[in-house]
């Protein structure tokens, strides 16, 4: 799972249990890594084989063909799915919409963030769909523009010495079409 959503913790051991596989919630490896980083073993029961053990083997190495089911078709899930594809490794998307969330979520993407997405061939479709922003300002609703930053600076170490207003939704349409 990606994201934030903590419904798939609550639901790891059914899951485990219909697939036949390992499920692995991004806040429940968050958890378990901060945990074990901490020198803490406990394990905690009826949220998936992960949790329940103090080792991350439990099941989750012993898998020779992976095949991960990432839920959540939002820009996390896509990213994720699009990663995991490009490695070669058997993904599913599902997401519990019936169609791909269009609602207002972030549409800037930065620099670094671009450069991220670079090597999964998408960032060129972003820049067709959105708007380049050659310059980033911090304004005052009373004064206007305090400061003002020409991001071409940046062009000596990045491709993209801009800001992309672009809305993640069509990230997310962009990796489907691609992955």
């Amino acid at each position: 799972q990606c994201g934030t959503n903590l419904s798939m913790v609550a639901v790891a051991d059914k899951a485990e249990q219909l697939l036949g596989k390992p499920v692995l919630a991004i806040n429940a490896i968050c958890l378990w890594h901060a945990l074990r980083a901490l020198h803490i073993e406990d394990q905690f029961s009826g949220h998936g084989m992960m949790l329940a053990s103090s080792e991350m083997s439990a099941g989750v190495s012993s898998i020779a063909t992976p095949h991960v089911v990432v839920a959540g078709a939002g820009p996390v899930g896509c990213v994720a799915a699009a990663v995991l594809a490009k490695s070669d490794v058997r993904v599913t998307l599902v997401e519990a919409a019936p169609s791909l969330p269009r609602e207002l979520r972030a549409s800037t993407f930065h620099p670094a963030t671009l450069e991220m997405l670079r090597p999964y061939g998408v960032v060129d479709e972003m820049i067709a769909r959105g708007l380049v922003a050659q310059h980033f300002a911090y304004r005052d609703r009373r004064v206007g523009v305090v400061a003002r930053f020409d991001l071409g600076e940046l062009r000596d170490i990045t491709n993209y010495p801009f800001r992309l207003q672009c809305e993640q939704f069509k990230l997310c349409e962009i990796l489907l079409e691609k992955f």
